[in-house]
């Protein structure tokens, strides 16, 4: 059971990854998983070089071991467990997350938001937990002088808001009634006052030190779920729009990022696809998620997350492009044409007329 288990989840993390996957065959994967997990728990432990399902040694040879393994030592997870009885479409979910790249989730925290967004009651624990640190999620405003996702007590501070100058009741006094506000902000759909509630939060979260940072984000997601992120995101192609409203979605960062490539896929309409391209352009932390979009099935995502590499001068996208420019789509193949031109650097000329390119450069 327990290497059938591994083989199914194997095959549902490598259709999540390949880029000519198809939906069927997605769908197919994540139904044979979850009638291999059927009703029980399951575990999956990356321990010592070898797997642990369901905490049974596994060959390291057995289909899809050393994929799942490898799929944890990426995201820095010792183990993952989940519930039992998990539907088709959260175990889809489970592999989407495990197979994104690891900067999009580069702590601890950002893996258990991702996971527990789908499925509230999964675990994780960290390739770097020893014995005596407790969750970081769960604990984190209990443990004097707060601990780090590394298990490290935090570095003294320098300025502004740090955790050893600022104890749980300090912090609670400051961050409380800006959560309270946010929240009936997003009962009540008033997006320009949440939007400057969040600006707040990340204004603080700029001037703290690592472990409150993780705090104040954690909060701000469990106040403003993704759903109204996304909400906020639509918003952005109506002229009345306020202001506030595009600078906060720029300042989210990556959820700000995914939301608003999530809109671009969904919408047909060529003003608020632009509308998009704008903000992905200038937003913070958008550069791997624009690398994934780039390896899409989708043809329209990848013609605009093209146009966006060039626009942010992306030297790390410029393999990807150069690949491009033999897509069967002749939309990304000019978009990727125009962003390699845009980054225009030896190795962009490069890619795009071969090595007599670079000469171009002055």
């Amino acid at each position: 059971m327990s290497i059938s288990l591994t083989a199914m989840f194997a095959a549902s993390l490598y259709q999540v990854k390949a880029s000519d996957a198809d939906p069927a065959s997605m769908d197919e994967a994540v139904a044979l998983l979850a009638r291999t997990a059927n009703t029980r728990p399951t575990s999956f432990e990356s321990i010592n070089g070898g797997l642990l399902v369901n905490d049974i040694p596994i060959p390291t040879d057995a289909p899809g071991a050393a994929y799942v393994r490898k799929m944890l030592d990426d995201h820095g997870l010792r183990r993952l467990t989940l519930p039992a009885g998990l539907e088709p479409r959260r175990w889809r979910e489970m592999a989407e997350v495990l197979a994104s790249v690891p900067e999009l989730y580069p702590t601890l925290d950002d893996m258990r938001d991702a996971l527990r967004a789908s499925v509230p009651a999964a675990a994780v624990l960290s390739s770097a937990h020893e014995p005596g640190f407790t969750d970081l999620r769960e604990e984190l405003f209990e443990i004097p002088g707060l601990i780090t996702d590394a298990g490290a007590v935090a570095s003294a501070p320098t300025e502004g808001l740090t955790s050893r100058s600022t104890d749980r009741s300090e912090l609670s006094a400051r961050l409380d009634p800006i959560l309270r506000d946010a929240g009936e902000a997003v009962v009540s759909h008033d997006f320009e006052r949440l939007s400057r509630l969040l600006l707040e939060l990340i204004a603080m979260g700029d001037r703290a030190d690592d472990a409150t940072r993780m705090i104040l984000a954690r909060e701000r997601r469990r106040v403003t779920p993704q759903s109204t992120v996304g909400a906020m995101v639509r918003l952005l192609p109506r002229p009345d729009i306020s202001p506030v409203i595009p600078k906060a979605v720029l300042a989210l960062g990556r959820d700000g990022v995914e939301a608003l490539l999530e809109a671009m896929r969904g919408t047909p309409n060529g003003v608020e696809r632009r509308t998009y391209i704008e903000a992905l352009s200038v937003a913070r932390d958008a550069d791997e998620a624009i690398l994934a979009s780039l390896g899409s099935a989708q043809a329209d995502l990848v013609r605009d997350a093209a146009e966006v590499a060039g626009r942010r001068r992306m030297d790390s996208a410029i393999q990807p492009l150069g690949h491009l420019l033999k897509h069967n789509d002749e939309g990304v193949r000019t978009a990727a044409w125009q962003a390699l031109e845009a980054i225009g650097t030896n190795e962009a000329l490069a890619a795009l007329y071969g090595d007599h390119g670079s000469g171009r450069i002055r």
